[in-house]
């Protein structure tokens, strides 16, 4: 196969992934879409508590204003290309890659916030050589996202997210396919792949679960952000009034 038939074939199936996304599965891909909007809201939320009116192509004075601050290199640099490489994921059939882009966005939110919350005024790599350090596992600090709010949703979705990418869960889901119509999922044979008929029952379950699970990401998300926001804006008008 050559590289422009390649290419070609890319850009073939994800339109009729999206046809058929659109026709059997608006809403799960309607909330990929506000995923993938998400980012350029929150350098809104960010130019507007540091107070600077800047253009939505060019956030590079904001990234400037907060050297230190994990939670701004987590929305630029981890959020905008991961949301958009998960939208990818889904036109092309890579359902495997779509959940390791999502538990990818757990673990690293994680990560940010606690950095931010645990060694706050420290310069942004001062930051990553104490995770580094650490010697914390990845889930490790999901739990302490939880503790820290309160609650255990992201612990919940990152071991969602781990059985869908692990080995194991990947041979489950082959064997059920099947099982059920004889052959395993389109996914499971090539990418690109086209969703088709005959794997409707399985596509239609799995999107439901994926549906969830960008869902739940999305809320964790935005309660760490509120929080997170708020402090931002009170440290910027401690600023200005110093």
């Amino acid at each position: 196969m050559g590289e422009d038939t390649y290419i070609l074939d890319i850009f073939s199936a994800m339109k009729k992934n999206l046809e058929f996304l659109k026709q059997n599965a608006e809403r799960f891909y309607d909330e990929i879409l506000e995923l993938v909007n998400d980012p350029i809201k929150c350098l809104e939320d960010i130019a507007d508590a540091f107070g600077i009116k800047v253009d939505k192509k060019d956030f590079n004075d904001v990234i400037r204003a907060a050297e230190t601050d994990f939670m701004i290199f987590y929305i630029h640099n981890v959020l905008y290309p991961t949301t958009i490489s998960a939208h990818i994921n889904i036109l092309i059939g890579n359902l495997p890659g779509f959940c390791r882009d999502l538990r990818f966005l757990i673990e690293s939110l994680a990560k940010s916030y606690w950095a931010d919350i645990k060694h706050a005024g420290k310069h942004l790599f001062e930051k990553w050589k104490i995770i580094d350090e650490s010697k914390m596992r990845d889930h490790e600090f999901v739990k302490e996202l939880d503790r820290e709010l309160g609650m255990k949703r992201a612990t919940k979705l990152w071991g969602k997210l781990s059985e869908e990418i692990h080995f194991k869960g990947y041979i489950k889901r082959v064997e059920k396919s099947f099982s059920t119509i004889g052959m395993p999922p389109s996914w499971a044979l090539t990418i690109p792949c086209e969703y088709w008929e005959g794997d409707m029952d399985e596509i239609f379950e799995t999107f439901k679960g994926y549906h969830e699970f960008v869902c739940e990401f999305r809320e964790i998300f935005q309660i760490i952000w509120k929080k997170y926001i708020e402090k931002l804006k009170n440290n910027s008008q401690l600023q200005l009034s110093t």
